[in-house]
């Protein structure tokens, strides 16, 4: 499911973070850190089996509206 919204994202030229079940936490670590730093990252989308691991998704954007995307 995830695979699928992250072709539309592509597709319609919207930045996002993904983190999921296959990642390393290294690269979960990272994108989380992309996230948070970048103002033009307004959606995270996270898999249940990564998000169960103790991720709370915040952030302090002040130029742009986040909306997070939590899927199985």
């Amino acid at each position: 499911m995830l695979d699928l919204i992250s072709i539309a994202l592509e597709d319609s030229g919207i930045s996002f973070c993904r983190l999921d079940g296959s990642m390393q936490r290294a690269q979960r670590d990272a994108q989380m850190r992309q996230f948070r730093e970048d103002p033009c990252r307004t959606v995270i989308l996270i898999s249940l089996m990564a998000g169960g691991v103790g991720y709370v998704a915040s952030c302090n954007h002040s130029t742009a509206p986040v909306r997070y995307a939590l899927l199985t």
